[in-house]
């Protein structure tokens, strides 16, 4: 995963899943600075994979690690040559509105230079700084070039582009022949005529496509040069002179429609008409008739050169190419990131896995593992942890299954008195430490308590509007700086510009937004309904039934008492925004059953995690 997001187009170029890992590069791209996005890109890689802030050590040595600035420029010379490419998914061919954004090098021999003081404008031109890792971390890396494969340089050469270019091409003649069926029992002959010139140019062009795409098979294949070549590419080049003419006298005739239609139009202008009007048509038909000359000259030339001598000289198919070789440098930098004698990613990584499942991780400092972060609470632990993760081939799933079946996950909450004062701060991990649920996963866990969240996968992500609406679950939901769900953020929503750890606090529009927003009233409504029907008026079964729902656990005999004392003493007399309005009992045990799961969901047990 890891190799996957620094360096999947140098890994594995032609794997589409994979090259998406590489939007870890692309999320910092910055279109009018280069300089600050390569300055994220190690802020964040250094910080996400090696629990080391190195953004300091841009102008001056690191004040507290081991981390020159010299070995700043020399880690940031492994990213130095990459860009950011939108290539071509099936389905969609305009990029503009999807397609596959990932990293790639768009100069393999870009040099880095040590900026004087961090300034970018001052450079340090006496030397190129090669690419590596700061000394003080151990290894060296084994940059080797990438040569990468035909369909990574030239991606519009992929078999779906292929098919799906010849299928577009195909509707356009297809397209062209209704038309012309359609305008036969029209009386206007130049309107058949110009249909007629339409359809056959786009025939023109598809030939000449299937001819070019003949070509390019062939020389995918390393055959350029080859008789079979020779014939295809003359055939090519006959193809595109035919089209040539075709096209030219379609562009002549659509000219001479256009001024006839002008000037027809002209001769039949009321007296009456304004002189704009008329103005306007007769600069038409002057545009129509000053394009004539240039188009008839285009067309004489499209026929002379039909009759000159064929050869192999046929213009290639307009497509976009991208360096053959890549310089392997991220490569390189992600296989000694994952190089069993460097522990240091594996170490971030259990400490982050810890860290979402006991709410802190081992090393609090979660991005930042050097002198001035907070040091490790249990060293030894973590160690074994990350040698642990290693041993099983980085599996998440076996860390995870480790963490959660461990004595340490699965003890209470409780506070015991005598630890309490030993250990205040749970260091030795004598109890589970109790946490409030991420934002996401309150809004979840509202929609799966009442059993309407919808656990579909994939798709398109969310307006972050409808999240007080939609039943899909959070993760969908857009997030980004100026597109952000009220209802998320009021819980700690994640930063969109990092995700180290998240900071959470305690705060009045948290309460207020589980007992006002449309969410939780509209769910608090259905719920009550739904358990109404599995217990019947019976309250204190609905009580029961309503804490092990919505908090998870049985009530205790003095909730049960309270809650079945209020849904039996519930008001005849209900609010009204002007008088005061009297419902049956019926309606006023519904109202109070409502309100009874409303109050629930507020519970401080409802957002915990204990």
């Amino acid at each position: 995963m890891l190799q996957e997001m620094l360096a999947a187009d140098e890994l594995c170029p032609e794997d589409q899943g994979a090259l998406r890992a590489t939007g870890f590069l692309v999320r910092n791209f910055k279109l009018l600075s280069r300089e600050q996005w390569l300055e994220d890109t190690m802020n964040h890689t250094s910080r996400a994979f090696l629990g080391l802030t190195m953004h300091c050590a841009k102008c001056h040595n690191h004040m507290y690690d081991p981390v020159t600035q010299a070995d700043y420029y020399r880690m940031r010379a492994v990213f130095e040559p990459h860009n950011v490419r939108t290539i071509r998914v099936p389905g969609q061919p305009d990029t503009s509105k999807d397609g596959l954004v990932q990293a790639f090098d768009a100069d393999p021999k870009a040099p880095t230079y040590l900026f004087v003081r961090g300034d970018e404008r001052n450079p340090d031109k006496s030397r190129t700084l090669a690419p590596g890792v700061p000394a003080s971390l151990g290894g060296e890396l084994e940059v080797k070039p990438v040569i990468l494969p035909s369909q990574a340089v030239n991606p519009d050469r992929r078999e779906f582009v292929i098919q799906e270019t010849l299928k577009a091409s195909s509707k356009l003649v297809s397209d062209a022949e209704s038309a012309l069926s359609s305008a036969e029992a029209s009386p206007l002959p130049s309107e058949k005529l110009r249909l007629e010139h339409k359809l056959a140019a786009a025939r023109a062009r598809h030939s000449a496509l299937v001819a070019l795409l003949a070509v390019e098979a062939i020389e995918d294949k390393g055959l350029k040069g080859s008789e079979q070549w020779v014939r295809l590419a003359k055939s090519a080049l006959v193809e595109q002179r035919k089209q040539a003419v075709l096209d030219a006298e379609q562009d002549l005739e659509g000219l001479k429609t256009a001024l006839r239609t002008a000037e027809e139009k002209v001769k039949v202008l009321p007296a009456t008409a304004a002189k704009a009007a008329s103005d306007m048509l007769k600069a038409e038909a002057a545009e129509a008739a000053g394009k004539i000359a240039p188009a008839e000259k285009l067309l004489a030339t499209a026929r002379t050169a039909m009759t000159a001598p064929v050869t192999t000289a046929y213009t290639p198919r307009a497509t976009t190419s991208y360096p053959a070789e890549s310089s392997g440098r991220r490569l390189a930098f992600a296989k000694w990131l994952t190089d069993r004698q460097n522990p240091l990613a594996a170490r971030v990584a259990v400490n982050h896995v810890w860290a979402r499942h006991f709410g802190q991780g081992l090393v609090p400092s979660t991005s930042d593992f050097g002198r001035n972060g907070q040091p490790p609470s249990n060293p030894e632990l973590l160690d074994w942890l990350a040698a642990h993760f290693m041993a099983n081939g980085w599996s998440m799933k076996e860390l995870h299954r480790l963490i959660v079946t461990s004595r340490a996950y699965r003890l209470s909450s409780t506070s015991e008195a005598a630890n309490a004062k030993r250990d205040p701060d749970d260091v030795f991990l004598w109890r589970y430490p109790s946490k409030r649920m991420e934002s996401e996963c309150v809004r979840d866990n509202i929609l799966f308590t009442s059993g309407h969240l919808d656990e579909t996968r994939g798709g398109p992500d969310l307006d972050q509007n409808l999240a007080l609406t939609s039943q899909r679950r959070s993760i969908y939901l857009r997030t980004a700086a100026e597109k952000q769900s009220e209802f998320i953020q009021v819980f700690d929503g994640a930063s969109v510009t990092e995700c180290y750890e998240r900071r959470p606090t305690v705060m009045p529009q948290q309460a207020l937004a589980l007992a006002n927003s449309e969410l939780t009233q509209r769910e608090s409504r259905y719920l009550a309904a739904e358990t109404t029907k599995v217990v019947g008026t019976d309250n204190l079964r609905f009580v029961k039934e309503a804490f092990l729902r919505v908090l998870a656990r049985p009530a205790t005999d003095a909730e049960a008492i309270a809650c079945s004392q209020f849904l039996t003493a519930a008001p005849k007399k209900l609010p009204g925004i002007v008088t005061t309005a009297t419902v049956s009992d019926a309606d006023s045990a519904i109202r109070a059953r409502q309100n009874l799961v409303l109050v629930l969901f507020n519970h401080n047990d409802f957002v915990t995690i204990r």
